[in-house]
């Protein structure tokens, strides 16, 4: 029994070191479908700020944008790019302001997230408001902390970024009696 124990708590240890997010709150739409947005293809995506101290903005928003794929509802893809018509857009605010709250985040003109105020982070740990939107009505998210990362490729700050879009895009919705996103806080 002692063997197998030893096995288990480093495999344990290992698992949580791809997320070591914090995920304080999470908000869902009751309208919401999960996969509704695949329509449209990528998702045009926001990014204001950064877990990335040592990357110029332009490159912190693509590592951000990087870490995204594949890490919400089956096959989603964000760009910074205009999609077309498409209704959906993703909004990633690093170091949100105290008391924005997430549906104030799909109702502002994203254009505009730049000049949103900044708060400090702390503790080797940053503040992240994350929301999944659709015409202007927020449809799925999240809000919490992960750790700052040391490289622009960190896999700890990957697998943060990554539970972030898990909350944001649940396989169900969790307002229809399934419960929480698919990734517990």
């Amino acid at each position: 029994m002692k063997s197998n124990l030893a096995l288990i708590i480093p495999l344990m240890l290992t698992a949580c070191a791809d997320n070591q997010s914090f995920i304080g709150g999470n908000s869902y739409n009751p309208s919401y479908l999960p996969g509704e947005q695949a329509l449209y293809g990528p998702i045009q995506t926001f990014v204001r700020g950064g877990p990335y101290p040592n990357l110029k903005a332009t490159d912190e928003t693509g590592a951000v944008i990087a870490a995204m794929q594949d890490g919400g509802f089956y096959n989603t893809k964000f760009t910074t790019e205009t999609v077309g018509r498409s209704p959906y857009r993703v909004l990633m605010v690093f170091n949100p302001t105290p008391g924005t709250g997430l549906e104030q985040l799909c109702e502002i003109d994203a254009r505009t997230i730049q000049s949103l105020p900044a708060a400090p982070s702390s503790d080797g740990r940053i503040g992240l408001a994350a929301v999944f939107c659709r015409a202007g009505e927020l449809m799925g998210g999240a809000n919490g902390t992960l750790p700052v990362a040391v490289a622009a490729n960190d896999p700890v700050v990957k697998g943060s970024i990554q539970a972030f879009m898990r909350q944001i895009f649940p396989a169900t919705n969790p307002t229809q009696g399934g419960g929480a996103g698919n990734d517990p806080p």
